[in-house]
């Protein structure tokens, strides 16, 4: 319910919840991520991510991959699948953690 007002905010305002080290426990980004996949709001996850700098994007990803493995392979299907979020570091930075 909140990624369409966080999506809404100022890059920086995003960038300080998105960049929080809750975010990336495995719990609570399957939960952000089943909630987008269920309201194909799969592009409000993607402009919350692309507020965030480069550096704290793959910060990000290496957080989620390393909390869950599955979660960041989900992550890459629904990506490749929607065709969005392609050219984000972060999305690069999960297909690297994976080894794909």
């Amino acid at each position: 319910r909140l990624l369409p007002i966080l999506a809404a905010l100022d890059p920086a305002d995003v960038a300080t919840v998105a960049s929080s080290p809750v975010i990336t426990r495995p719990e609570v980004f399957e939960s952000i991520v089943d909630h987008v996949t269920e309201a194909d709001a799969l592009g409000d996850l993607v402009a919350i991510i692309g507020a965030l700098s480069d550096e704290q994007q793959q910060d990000l990803a290496r957080g989620v991959a390393a909390g869950s493995t599955e979660l960041a392979e989900r992550l890459i299907a629904l990506s490749d699948e929607r065709g969005i979020g392609g050219d984000l570091p972060a999305l690069a930075a999960l297909r690297q953690a994976v080894g794909g």
